[in-house]
């Protein structure tokens, strides 16, 4: 694993109650030390739960590995690249990632926080810190999977606000796409935050096909928009949905 990429600290929690308590220690303070890459797993769990909080720039939750799409969803989570679920923090929400990674470690994998294996590393090196925590747990390879159908009854449970049905791709410099592509997405049925729930690229085909993953859970790939514009959506998205981007212009 190199002792060079991580600051490893390893322990199985007794309890939830422990992991909870562990997981929000780490992150204390973690901004005036340059940041914290926390990961949480258990023995066997198909899932490793990373949280990041920075110095600098958004924090954010994400899942790896195979989550309940649907409860990532009904969550506020994003589909982002590979198969990695994200959700970027809200205003001003300093214990936010401690609290997050437990609740989606609960709710959304098969992780048993009473036999929670919790890593951690503070530092600069997130890129390195990250590649290692997950080969630590097994989750460094992963299967191209597109999601499955998504319940429509649990999105409704999500966005009370309608703050992801009022951001309007059209409207938003943010998402920085041209007119042609925008009529391609709206061809699709997408033309609002809302209408989509992220964006997965298989690095693994010759030609690296991006699909954009509409509302429930239909995969699309779409005229003009590559990986690149395609994660940037995603990005977009996130962005919205925790309050740091404005919904127009």
């Amino acid at each position: 694993m190199g002792t060079e990429l991580i600051e490893l600290r390893l322990g199985f929690a007794a309890s939830a109650e422990g992991a909870e308590r562990t997981v929000t220690e780490a992150f204390a303070g973690g901004r005036t030390r340059g940041g914290t890459l926390i990961a949480l797993s258990s023995p066997a769990a198909r899932c490793v739960v990373l949280g990041a909080v920075r110095r600098d720039g958004f924090d954010e939750v994400s899942v790896v590995g195979a989550p309940d799409v649907e409860v990532c969803v009904a969550l506020g989570f994003s589909l982002r690249g590979f198969g990695e679920w994200v959700k970027t923090s809200p205003h001003d929400a300093d214990a936010w990632p401690g609290d997050a990674a437990v609740a989606v470690a609960a709710l959304a994998t098969d992780i048993n926080l009473t036999r929670a294996g919790i890593v951690w590393r503070d530092g600069r090196d997130a890129a390195g810190a990250r590649a290692a925590l997950l080969g630590h747990f097994g989750a460094a390879q992963r299967r191209f999977t597109l999601p499955p159908k998504i319940d429509q009854r649990r999105l409704l449970t999500y966005d009370r606000d309608g703050r992801l049905s009022r951001a309007v791709i059209a409207a938003s410099w943010h998402a920085r796409l041209e007119a042609t592509s925008l009529r391609h997405l709206q061809e699709c049925g997408i033309r609002t935050a809302a209408d989509f729930v992220g964006a997965q690229v298989d690095y693994l085909s010759v030609r690296r096909t991006t699909y954009v993953i509409r509302r429930d859970g239909t995969p699309l790939p779409i005229r003009g928009i590559g990986s690149g514009r395609a994660l940037a959506l995603t990005r977009w998205r996130e962005l919205v949905d925790a309050g740091r981007a404005p919904l127009f212009a």
